[in-house]
Parts: C-alpha cells; structure tokens; sequence
C-alpha cells in the first residue's frame, strides 16, 4: 500500500511539473476537503490564489470588467495562511 502512495505521489509530481511548465499553477485539494467544506474555503483558496497570480493587467481588468470579481480584489493583501492544514504541495509534505 505504501508503495502505491509513493507511486501515486510521484505521478503527480510529473503532473505537476508538466503543468506549471505550460505556465499554470497547480492547487490541489483532497476529495474529502472538496466534498465536505461546505465553508467555502475551496472558492476562497482558489480565489486567493487568482489574487497573488502574476496575471497581466490586461487579464486582471477583464475579470473586473465581466465581474468575476471586483475592483478591490487585486489590491487586497494575500492572506497569511491561504491553505487549509495539510493541503501543501508535494515537497513540503516530505
């Protein structure tokens, strides 16, 4: 069993490595978390990471514009602990 965590955990290493090599950034949640948060912190780790992403302004005045989030939203401190206790990446779980 130990050695299918490990094998899974490496998978999405390379996942992962792939994808932010394409220019994205991964966040991952467990299906626990994503089932039985009914806080909204889901929405709120990923809307805080869409607030300290490095998007071009041009992109940051198109989701004003369309209203996917306000005019403050980009100039709102990120916040000190964004993700839930034991939702790191890969590497800081080790």
């Amino acid at each position: 069993m130990q050695a299918l965590v490990g094998l899974a955990l490496q998978q999405d290493a390379k996942r992962t490595e792939e994808i932010e090599r394409a220019g994205y950034r991964v966040i991952r949640f467990n299906n626990g978390y994503v089932l039985n948060n009914r806080d909204g912190g889901v929405a709120e780790m990923i809307l805080e990471a869409l607030r300290t992403s490095p998007l071009p302004e041009k992109e940051k005045a198109r989701l004003v514009v369309e209203e996917f989030v306000d005019e403050t939203f980009f100039a709102r401190p990120p916040h000190p602990d964004p993700l839930p206790c034991g939702e790191r990446e890969i590497g800081d779980r080790e």
